[in-house]
Formats: C-alpha cells, sequence, structure tokens
C-alpha cells in the first residue's frame, strides 16, 4: 500500500474538528443545471423576461442557432447614455437619480452595456444560474454557467484576456482563474485531487506534505490550489532563476492556462523580471499550441517590455486596452508610414531577436516574429541590419527555408 493510499485509508471520518472541509465536486460550485421551467414574468416588466422559455432552450442554444442569454436584453429598456437631466450613464448612481437599482429601474431609464450585462446576471441568478458581473476594458460583460456545466462570458468583447474583477469561486484570485477552475471540475479526479490536497494540511511532516502536494497535481493537474502550497513552500528563499524554472512546472502542467501562469509569476512567486531573461519568462504564457489568446498575452508583454525601453514605439502603434487582434502585424503596417530613428530601430531588432529565441518549440508564434522582423528590415532598408537579420533567422532550423525563400 503507497503512503497516500495509507493516509487516505486511515484519515478521520470528522475532519472538521481540524478546521478542514473536505468536499467533493459536487459540492465545490458543481451545480447541475437547473429547471428554469416557464415561470411568470417579473411583475412591472415589460419584455424582460421574454427569453427565458425553460432549461430546454439555454441548453440547445449553441445547437439551435438561438441568440446568447443578453441578446434580447436591449429591447427590455432604453439604450441611452444621458438621462433626461444630461447626467452620463457612467456617473453611476447620480444616472439613476440615486435610486435602488432595480431590474424595473433598467427598463424606466434605459443603460449601456453595465445594464444589460447586470440585467441579464440578475435575470439567470433569478432562475437560480450562478452568473456575476465583471469588467473589461470600457465595457462590463458578465459570467455565467452554462447548463452545460461549463463557465462562460456574456456580452463579452476582450474574452478572458482583458477581464477585471475576483473570481466568485472557492479559489481565491482574478476572475481569469474561473477557466482552470472549470477544467478542475470536469476532469475524472477531481474528488481525489481535492481529497488529497485537504489531506496535506492534516499531517505536520513535510515529506507527507509534499507527498500529498504532488499526489494531488498528479490526480488532477488544474488543482491551483495545491500548486499555490507547493510553490509557496518551494519558492521560500529561492532565487528568481529557481522561481522560473518553479513556473515552467506549472505551465506544463496547464499549457493552455496562460492568465492563471501569469498571475502565479507576478503574485504566488513574485518573479523579477530583472532578475531573469523576461523574454523567457513570458514565453511560459505560451504552451506549444500557441492559441490566439496566449499570443496576444504574450505580445502585449513583449510590447510592454518594448515601450518601457524605448517610448518613442508609442507614437507607431499604441495597444489598446481590450485589443485582441494581432499587434505586431498593426505595427508593421503603420511603420512603413514612419520616421525610424537609430534608437528605434535597435530596441525593435533586440525585442526580436529576443522573443524568437525564447519562442523555441512554439513554433506557430515563432514563424509570426520572425515574419515581424523581416517585414520590419524590409521596411528599414538598412543593408548592416539586413545582414545581421539574416544571419540570425538562420540559426533556427524550421525558419531557415523560408529565409532562403
Amino acid at each position: 500500500m503507497s503512503q497516500t493510499s495509507f493516509l487516505l485509508k486511515n484519515a478521520s471520518p470528522n475532519l472538521t474538528s481540524t478546521g478542514i472541509l473536505i468536499t467533493t465536486p459536487d459540492a465545490i460550485h458543481r451545480q447541475k443545471p437547473c429547471n428554469l421551467g416557464n415561470g411568470p414574468s417579473y411583475s412591472g416588466e415589460k419584455k424582460v423576461l421574454k427569453i427565458w422559455h425553460g432549461h430546454s432552450n439555454l441548453s440547445q442554444g449553441k445547437k439551435s442557432g438561438r441568440r446568447k442569454p443578453e441578446a434580447d436584453f436591449p429591447d427590455s429598456f432604453p439604450i441611452v447614455k444621458k438621462n433626461d437631466k444630461g447626467i452620463s450613464v457612467h456617473a453611476g448612481s447620480a444616472f439613476y437619480d440615486h435610486k435602488p437599482i432595480t431590474l424595473k429601474l433598467y427598463t424606466e431609464y434605459g443603460g449601456v452595456c453595465g445594464a444589460v450585462s447586470k440585467g441579464a446576471a440578475g435575470f439567470l441568478r433569478s432562475k437560480g444560474v450562478p452568473a456575476y458581473p465583471i469588467g473589461q476594458p470600457g465595457h462590463c460583460a458578465f459570467v455565467w454557467k452554462h447548463p452545460n456545466g461549463h463557465w462562460q462570458i456574456g456580452n463579452n468583447l476582450g474574452g478572458w484576456n482583458w477581464a477585471s474583477g475576483s473570481a466568485q469561486i472557492p479559489w481565491k484570485g482574478p476572475i481569469q482563474l474561473v477557466t482552470a477552475y472549470d477544467s478542475f471540475i470536469h476532469h475524472p479526479h477531481a474528488e481525489e485531487s481535492a481529497l488529497t490536497y485537504y489531506l496535506s494540511f492534516c499531517t505536520q511532516k513535510q515529506e507527507h506534505v509534499d507527498l500529498l502536494l504532488r499526489e494531488a497535481r498528479q490526480f488532477n493537474p488544474f488543482n491551483y490550489p495545491a500548486w499555490q502550497r507547493y510553490l509557496d513552500i518551494k519558492a521560500k528563499n529561492a532565487s528568481d532563476r529557481r522561481k522560473l524554472a518553479l513556473l515552467k512546472e506549472l505551465a506544463q502542467a496547464m499549457p493552455n492556462e496562460h492568465n492563471l501562469i501569469w498571475h502565479a509569476a507576478k503574485s504566488v512567486l513574485n518573479i523579477r523580471e530583472n532578475r531573469v531573461n523576461p523574454y523567457e519568462l513570458y514565453a511560459c504564457t505560451l504552451g506549444p499550441d500557441c492559441t490566439p489568446h496566449a499570443e496576444e498575452l504574450f505580445t502585449r508583454l513583449v510590447w510592454n517590455r518594448l515601450v518601457g525601453d524605448c517610448p518613442e514605439i508609442k507614437g507607431i502603434a499604441e495597444y489598446k486596452p481590450g485589443f485582441t487582434g494581432k499587434h505586431l502585424s498593426l505595427w508593421t503596417q503603420k511603420g512603413e508610414h514612419a520616421v525610424w530613428t537609430p534608437k528605434m530601430k535597435k530596441y525593435s531588432v533586440k525585442v526580436m531577436q529576443k522573443s524568437i529565441e525564447a519562442l523555441t518549440e512554439r513554433d506557430k508564434t515563432q514563424k509570426y516574429y520572425v515574419e515581424t522582423y523581416q517585414t520590419l528590415l524590409s521596411i528599414w532598408e538598412d543593408g548592416k541590419l539586413n545582414r545581421e537579420g539574416k544571419e540570425f533567422i538562420e540559426k533556427f532550423p524550421p525558419q531557415r527555408k523560408r529565409t532562403r525563400e
């Protein structure tokens, strides 16, 4: 019998006396889809509940092409930016004459994205569906739990990357933890992982703590609390290089949870960028699949580094909050008509080369950065920089054929 099996078998049946709550996935926010039914509309409202025709419609929304939960809310109240007194909707309670915010008040005064998202979240909660509003740059969206059991963003513009607010789940942290939590509770070994994690608090022997935390992560790699405790223990008095190695362990276990990885880097491990290769640190957020959202976060981090070293670059293209496209393409497009100083070229070359080096085993994004680098070289038409660029790119086998062509 393994040490873990022994500990599980001989665990106290009443662990609440130790202050430890043993819980299963069903108890950790795995609510089963409730039957929304065909209940009466909210009295006094006009058309406000017309999209709620029962649980079956919500469940089949994706298959049937039905509109999203927030789709009909603009029809339920006026979309206005100022009230009759000329007060902007962004003034908050003043826009509503400091009256208590209710669903009925929205239909009388109207609003914009905040009213849509808060109204949608309120209606969902009234039907037993977990939902709450969140922030995005210049926008209000909401998070809700779809009847299929997965968390989604409604009235969405910037995605999880640009979402702000706290995660209203058992895990403390930013809203981006919701995606990992969703993966955790749907993992087949969520219960075993949760139990093993909580048992790690029931022993004073460090070797048992280490064993239980390792088992919890092996049962379910999305067990963020187990990772957090493991990282806290191992990072104590550790160098920034050692912390970066720990972050890579986390990134290997959850390669597509880029926002969680960056949160761990800055708020759990507290890695100082000036003590490590910052581009190697940023690359931890990008898995081998090079998903668009992960690539956007990586590029944003790289861009912030570039404009921090060379503020003049901002004059070519600004990275606007909420942007979800390919910023480097926009940069090179505008760069064709820009005036480039030697300093701007110098730092651009440095960022391109350091990024390309850090993108080993991330071929898709590395290719994008190589192509951006080549575009910059063609814009500058600088013989010396062209030669240096070609020699640099030749070091990367996947890019050699493309360079020669």
